[in-house]
């Protein structure tokens, strides 16, 4: 961190979409699993095979939430002087009660926004001819991302595509950043997302390599540039609700990509983890259960 860089101006960061329901999706109850990890985890905790079965069974979720919980800290503590957040969402109602809708195109930018539509400057806003939240950019723009969101012919999958990429290369504390990701949650009616810590981020845009005050067009007319997109992700929530789409920036200090990488595996595969943990408790109780029923 940057001692000398305390008058620095923070600017707002805001997110303007194309409007809805220009994309809807077919929603999916269910989530595929594309991700395997081993037993190690639960080797050293379940060892004791003299541990009952009912103990087992009833702390084994308790364990489970505090041993995860306990990883999340960790990473963030160990990655917290090295990544910049900055969060940024928009609310989304529900447009058709068997569709999931969301926009077909994103775009984020930090700038010195004027407080006034009337000022003479970039106009931003929602729809392509910018007409709803209006916002106009005067000066010292610091990042510009456009993202279209492409869906799969005929299913319910998505994922995230650069168009175009603008990124001063420094976080708000004046440091040189050289890795950008964004993380993406989709949070339903009714949940908080005062804690960002527990929400999950279900796919990611990773850039690196990118020099810092130099605009990036990743669309042509032949196509993308596919360096920087995201990976595949089904539709994103159990019903269809209304939802905040909310999106954490997170700027990586030179020479922190380990803590990146720490940030994004984890986070990217909080629920899946807890899913095989729990699978593996359960394969553990059966074991044990009839291991104490052979004896009777």
């Amino acid at each position: 961190m940057s001692w000398f860089n305390n008058n620095r101006k923070v600017y707002p960061t805001k997110m303007f979409v194309n409007y809805l329901p220009e994309v809807p999706v077919t929603k999916n109850m269910s989530f595929s699993k594309t991700r395997s990890i081993g037993s190690s985890m639960l080797s050293a905790a379940f060892g004791a095979q003299g541990m009952a079965v009912s103990m087992i069974a009833n702390a084994a979720p308790e364990l489970i939430d505090k041993g995860l919980q306990f990883v999340s800290d960790s990473i963030n503590k160990f990655a917290e002087k090295d990544v910049t957040r900055t969060t940024v969402k928009r609310n989304f109602d529900t447009i058709h009660p068997t569709k999931f809708s969301l926009p077909s195109q994103i775009t984020i930018v930090r700038g010195n926004f004027a407080p006034s539509l009337t000022a003479d400057g970039e106009i931003f806003g929602d729809g392509e001819k910018k007409t709803r939240n209006k916002a106009t950019l005067l000066n010292n723009k610091e990042l510009h991302i456009e993202i279209d969101i492409i869906s799969a012919k005929g299913s319910d999958v998505i994922y995230f595509q650069p168009k175009s990429y603008f990124y001063n290369g420094l976080d708000r504390e004046g440091d040189n950043i050289t890795e950008l990701v964004l993380a993406f949650a989709f949070v339903p009616v009714g949940k908080s997302i005062l804690n960002i810590d527990s929400l999950t981020f279900q796919n990611f845009l990773h850039f690196s390599a990118l020099n810092p005050n130099e605009q990036y067009n990743f669309k042509s007319e032949s196509g993308y540039d596919t360096t920087y997109q995201s990976s595949w992700m089904t539709a994103p929530l159990h019903s269809n609700v209304p939802y905040t789409l909310v999106i954490e920036i997170q700027e990586i200090r030179e020479g922190n990509s380990f803590a990146q990488l720490l940030q994004t595996v984890y986070s990217e595969n909080k629920t899946y983890l807890k899913s095989e943990i729990n699978e593996k408790v359960n394969e553990k109780i059966h074991a044990l259960s009839k291991k104490e029923e052979s004896k009777h």
